[in-house]
């Protein structure tokens, strides 16, 4: 859906919406439709983020406890969106999309900045390796703050754990139900599947490598502005292992270099290890997780037809193939 239809469709709920907040002569602007549709407000307080969220998703406590986690980043001096209470002091309202649509909404700060990803096809391979030097420093310092931050009873988030990756219920989807799938195909990624979740099982969890993570930093949710940076979208933010949230911006084939290069690996890597203890078992995974996103991105995009085609979803099955064959299970 374009912006000009989804504006059409979402407007009438977006103005509803932005009434339960102190805003004065607010005017509102779409900005962006993926999953959630994202609205710019312009106001006399200043300029805001309204976000429509996908249906069905999140449940209203989940969504209050992303609120939860950003605050505290925020009190710990991590850049985030800053959550805006309504005039009745929540943070989310349910609206009506129609007659059979509702959704929740909830309004941030507006951060200024440019997403690296946009930036990136004007950088040297050498500047890319340092984003991701910087990238490797922001993620030790989230997972820092993660492993330590006491978390309320009523603190609800999914698990990228080995049932959510690979369950009755994974939190993206069946991927190897995909319609698309060449029996041979999906007999390899079964083979690899029953591989990656004995892996995980024998690696454990514990809270030096399995916390809370962003769950989706790669380059376009990365602001940067003169020498600041700040973190965006936490939409998938949940549990899960470390090294899920490093394959994640090493699987980020839109910034217009080889991006799991061994120099940009090597750079995110260095990074990390600037602010957090990282061992080479540890740094042995990042492979596997590599596979693992590849995998649950087929689910994604299964679940999601506004982005669903035939030709992403052949690509990305030729991709998780070419991962299955050079695969070599760690050694833990």
């Amino acid at each position: 859906m374009d912006l000009k239809n989804a504006d059409d469709r979402y407007r009438q709920a977006a103005t509803k919406a932005v009434r339960f907040w102190s805003f004065t002569d607010p005017v509102i602007q779409i900005v962006s439709v993926s999953e959630n549709v994202t609205y710019r407000i312009q106001a006399l307080e200043g300029v805001f983020v309204l976000r429509l969220h996908r249906p069905r998703y999140h449940t209203l406590q989940e969504l209050q406890s992303e609120r939860q986690w950003t605050n505290a980043l925020l009190s710990s001096g991590t850049a985030v969106p800053r959550g805006v209470e309504t005039k009745d002091g929540r943070y989310y309202v349910e609206v009506s999309i129609g007659k059979n649509e509702r959704r929740y909404v909830g309004v941030t700060n507006w951060i200024e900045g440019v997403p690296i990803r946009h930036l990136s096809n004007k950088m040297t391979a050498k500047q890319i390796e340092d984003q991701f030097e910087k990238l490797g420093e922001i993620a030790a310092r989230l997972h820092n703050h993660s492993s330590v931050w006491q978390i309320a009873q009523d603190f609800s988030r999914h698990s990228f754990d080995t049932e959510g990756y690979f369950g009755e219920k994974p939190f993206w989807g069946k991927y190897w139900q995909s319609p698309s799938l060449k029996i041979s195909e999906k007999r390899m990624i079964l083979d690899k599947t029953n591989i990656l979740r004995e892996v995980l099982l024998t690696y454990g969890k514990n809270d030096a490598t399995y916390s809370l993570i962003h769950g989706d930093l790669h380059f376009g949710n990365v602001l940067v502005r003169d020498n600041e940076t700040a973190i965006i979208d936490f939409d998938d933010a949940g549990y899960g292992w470390h090294q899920y949230e490093l394959a994640v911006a090493l699987s980020d084939d839109e910034i217009g270099h080889e991006v799991d290069s061994q120099s940009n690996r090597e750079a995110l890597i260095r990074g990390y290890r600037r602010h957090r203890e990282f061992s080479e078992a540890a740094k042995g995974l990042i492979d596997s997780f590599i596979l693992i996103r590849a995998m649950v991105s087929l689910g994604w995009i299964e679940q999601r037809p506004e982005h669903r085609s035939e030709l992403r979803v052949r690509q990305q099955i030729d991709h998780i193939c070419n991962l299955c064959e050079i695969y070599k299970e760690p050694s833990l």
